[in-house]
């Protein structure tokens, strides 16, 4: 079959504003619409496909904004839909044009001819070159007339004489210098001149969280959730770094969820807080009523979380003193002691979440004022926030579910609370042996089994949500577990019901892990630069990993990578001294150990020594702050994390609270030969080809899961839609 080709295209952003992209489409006379999704995946479309597409008609039909969706998900976008990428038109041959049209969907059809710097050159397929005039972009024959005069701007109509009329779209905010300039804000007095000082166009907020009155057993309580523009002296989580907003922006909708383990609140904990351009913004009002059994004088904690769609943004914490109820029963005046957190921020979004009457937030002075969200962040498919709820009792965990946009089938509660018992870290040290100790080829039923049990131990509203997601998308699924749970190995979950069972999600599904105290250091978009190797070559002969030196070799073959002495003073100094260029990787082969007692007390060992968990931790650790670099150790039991001082321990701990973005490492011991190849087939994957890190490590364990439980075992802490542009050369 001939493929045909175009160069007659129009690129559009699948994570812009529909809107704004169909606008774009609408002003260009391109006949070809190619759409790029998560910076990876291309969709080609011709201008007719786009304006008579079924999902942007039932979107229109159910009068849903297009500014308030991505034109990934107005066009209904998914990886098997995708177009196929090639380096070489002339590569193509006749079979591969046979083998294209068997595909069900047109994009998957067609094809996209990318430059080396993988910028569009051309698009192809056996029905392209070959049609007609475009015809322009019309209202779609299901949607409400467009109040928008026809025509080009001027009044002139598109070619052949038809009118043109485009896609209804809601009109955007207004601009901020249409309004009058507020009085005040936040209780700020005005300056004399009777001006206020422009926020401009990246707004920073502090979160505050006060009450309406006295806090008492048994009896109703409002709480006001506010970002104002000056710190609030008794709640912590601030300053909020919206990120850069467009040069007219004039509100901010930010989704909230209050959890406390001592208040059951109404309406699942929700509001919503808008931040006004140069004003106080408008507060999220969230009642509920203090349970009655908490004893008088004690202080119990609340916990703001805040939300972007599907992507868990952050929190902040007011600790409250509770007073003893009055023999009238009215509140006289809220009182309160300090309380700390992490700090946390969202853009506009809606999230969608379950009940919850209990929670708890971890404070950490190292992630104070580090938020600042991605606007255009590409969001998972599903969150899980695991909360511990009580120190006291670490086995005892609350789960919620936050899935955007929501649909019909959904079940009405999205959060739930499980029990592992008084020693889970016990018994995940445990576990981590025998999948260690298994025997290759025979691994996947004991690791099914251990999935199972695993998905038997999560919340049932966990189970209805992931197979309502199932039955809805019919694809894979991103899924991002943000966890204060140290120890269980979720991604591992084999799902079940009757006649159906699936592989464990690390096998089926794209998967990550973020740890909640870190939230607000989560990036989705990863930093570019070099790729730095550490092989140490250790001088006892059982310590000998020549394959290890083999395999960082290639890397330096294969992608230009720049092999730093395996030394300590090469080690410190690479993560203590800020380099000549920016690293976008390290990658550390060689021994760890990990101790289940102390995860401050692990170790990897180099040529002359070691270097430690606390090492690590330091403030002289600067690497992370100055580049942002992702961290892959191939290196035994290195991945794990435990409790330690009543926070997460470990080497991942370590790494995100130095600001570093994404940590890749193995949970229990590993193959020497099967490590190498995790290096070489997820370095491919990510560099290469561009996948995402978590879909690259899926792909790994789908690949060559049957070969050895090596390939189970690597765990991705890091943003799982994050995805590497391409390293440099140095």
């Amino acid at each position: 079959m001939t493929i045909g080709w175009s160069a007659d295209f129009v690129v559009l952003i699948g994570e812009h504003p529909a809107a704004t992209a169909l606008e774009q489409a609408h002003q260009s006379a391109a006949q070809w619409v190619l759409v790029l999704r998560d910076a990876h995946y291309w969709y080609v479309f011709s201008i007719d496909e786009v304006e008579d597409h079924a999902s942007l008609h039932s979107m229109l039909d159910s009068k849903i904004s297009l500014h308030s969706v991505s034109l990934s998900e107005a066009l209904d976008l998914h990886e098997s839909d995708m177009s196929a990428v090639v380096p070489d038109r002339d590569q193509v041959s006749d079979a591969d044009g046979a083998a294209l049209a068997t595909r069900s969907a047109p994009t998957a059809r067609r094809l996209v001819e990318l430059a080396s710097d993988r910028t569009p050159k051309a698009v192809g397929g056996a029905d392209v070159g070959r049609r007609g005039p475009r015809r322009s972009m019309r209202t779609p024959a299901r949607a409400r007339p467009s109040a928008r005069p026809s025509g080009r701007p001027g009044g002139a109509a598109r070619g052949g004489g038809e009118v043109d009329r485009s896609i209804p779209m809601a009109m955007p905010a207004p601009s901020p210098a249409s309004e009058p300039p507020p009085a005040s804000a936040d209780n700020e007095s005005p300056p004399a001149s009777g001006e206020v000082k422009d926020e401009g166009t990246a707004p920073v907020r502090f979160p505050s969280i006060e009450t309406d009155g006295a806090v008492m057993p048994g009896r109703p309580v409002t709480l006001e959730v506010d970002l104002r523009r000056r710190e609030s002296p008794t709640t912590r989580g601030g300053p909020l770094e919206l990120g850069e907003q467009p040069e007219d922006w004039a509100s901010i909708a930010l989704d909230v969820t209050l959890l406390s383990p001592a208040i059951t609140f109404n309406n699942s904990g929700r509001g919503v807080v808008t931040i006004r351009r140069n004003a106080a913004s408008d507060k999220a009002l969230v009642s509920g009523e203090v349970n009655a059994n908490i004893t008088p004088g004690s202080e119990i904690t609340v916990t703001a979380q805040f939300w972007n769609g599907t992507r868990f943004s952050g929190m902040a914490v007011r600790s409250l003193r509770v007073d003893a109820p009055t023999t009238s029963g009215s509140a006289t005046s809220g009182s309160a002691t300090s309380g700390s957190a992490t700090s946390g921020s969202a853009t506009s979004g809606r999230a969608t979440s379950g009940s919850a009457t209990s929670g708890s937030a971890t404070s950490s002075s190292a992630t104070s004022g580090t938020v600042q969200v991605d606007r255009l962040a590409v969001q998972p498919d599903l969150t899980v926030y695991i909360s511990l709820i009580d120190p006291s009792q670490p086995g005892r965990l609350h789960w919620r579910m936050v899935v955007t946009p929501p649909f019909h089938t959904l079940p009405p509660k999205l959060d739930g609370v499980i029990d592992l018992g008084s020693a889970p870290a016990t018994e995940s040290a445990a576990m981590y042996k025998q999948l260690a100790r298994l025997t290759r080829g025979s691994h996947e039923r004991t690791i099914e089994g251990f999935g199972e049990m695993l998905w038997q131990r999560a919340p049932e509203a966990f189970h209805q949500v992931y197979w309502s997601l199932h039955d809805h998308y019919q694809r894979a699924l991103t899924i991002q577990f943000i966890s204060d749970d140290p120890h269980m190995p979720w991604e591992l979950m084999a799902p079940h019901r009757d006649g159906e069972v699936h592989e464990p999600l690390a096998l089926r599904h794209a998967v990550a892990r973020w740890i909640s105290r870190f939230a607000g250091l989560m990036r989705n978009t990863l930093p570019t630069g070099q790729l730095i190797t550490v092989a140490p070559r250790y001088s006892r002969a059982n310590l000998t990993l020549s394959l290890a030196e083999q395999t960082a070799q290639q890397l330096t073959t294969d992608f230009g990578a720049t092999s730093v002495p395996g030394t300590l003073s090469g080690m410190l100094s690479l993560l203590e001294q800020a380099p000549a260029a920016p690293v976008a990787m390290l990658y550390f082969t060689g021994h760890g150990a990990f101790s289940p007692d102390a995860a401050a007390a692990s170790v990897i060992k180099l040529e002359d020594g070691e270097i430690t968990v606390q090492d690590v931790a330091r403030q002289r650790v600067m690497l992370g702050k100055h580049s942002g670099t992702v961290v892959f150790f191939n290196a035994c039991e290195v991945g794990a994390t435990t409790a330690v001082l009543g926070t997460v321990g470990g080497w991942a701990d370590a790494f995100l609270s130095r600001h570093f973005s994404a940590f890749i490492a193995p949970l229990w011991a590993i193959d020497e030969e099967d490590a190498s190849v995790v290096t070489n087939e997820l370095m491919t994957r990510m560099i290469t080809n561009g996948q995402p890190l978590g879909a690259a490590l899926r792909d790994v364990r789908r690949a060559f899961g049957h070969v050895s439980p090596t390939f189970y075992s690597y765990l991705l802490y890091g943003d799982v839609t994050a995805h590497l542009p391409r390293l440099s050369r140095v």
